[in-house]
């Protein structure tokens, strides 16, 4: 986390530190539907592809200015996290994960004018997630922690395509994201390690303003 938060501050003070006619920063929120990939949801029983999905959120913190590609290309920082719930024929193959991904990012808008198709690439720290579970005490009133969340970490990367349609204060956005199945290992929870990953539609707005 320490380096994410390094490399964003790092390329910040790269191109803040530079003159340019026009430059912007806009930070973006998007919400939508996930759907998991990976052995991760893979039924070991049958080796058939669990049913689930599940709902994901999108946000970034993004840079432009005509020094960039003519303000195509844009640069900045992204997070993103999905929940997600698959399950087969039994309740042994229930699962239930979040996998969430910290990212320095890269996106290029293929066009100029009010609608643009964009593209854009994600890379960073990739984390798979297993949630705490709590109960009640009835002696003491207090809650107590039965099975703790535990994580595992891999490379993150994240292709998004889709696009953005507005004017120069902020644009709509529709887009189609994946994260790409990495390697996990959780070795209190798994037996050997998983791949897990996402694609997500998602639906948004872009908010920029200049500098």
């Amino acid at each position: 986390m320490k380096k994410f938060l390094l490399g964003i501050l790092t390329i910040m003070t790269i191109v803040f530190s530079k003159e340019s006619q026009a430059q912007t920063v806009s930070a973006s929120g998007q919400f939508g539907w996930s759907s998991p990939t990976g052995t991760l949801f893979i039924d070991d029983a049958t080796n058939e592809k669990l049913a689930g999905g599940g709902l994901g959120v999108s946000a970034d913190l993004m840079y432009q200015s005509e020094d960039l590609l003519n303000n195509k290309l844009l640069l900045g920082g992204a997070y993103h996290s999905s929940v997600l719930i698959a399950v087969g024929d039994d309740i042994g193959s229930f699962r239930f994960y979040g996998l969430s991904n910290y990212a320095l990012k890269a996106q290029y808008n293929f066009l100029d004018g009010p609608f643009k198709p964009i593209g854009s690439l994600a890379m960073g720290v990739g984390v798979i997630s297993t949630p705490e579970v709590i109960t009640s005490n009835s002696t003491t009133g207090e809650n107590e922690v039965i099975i703790p969340g535990l994580y595992g970490y891999s490379l993150g990367l994240r292709p998004e395509f889709g696009f953005e349609a507005g004017g120069e204060s902020g644009a709509f956005i529709m887009s189609f994201g994946m994260q790409i199945p990495t390697s996990y290992n959780i070795k209190e929870f798994w037996e050997e390690p998983h791949t897990a990953g996402a694609w997500q539609v998602s639906l948004g707005y872009r908010y920029k303003f200049g500098l």
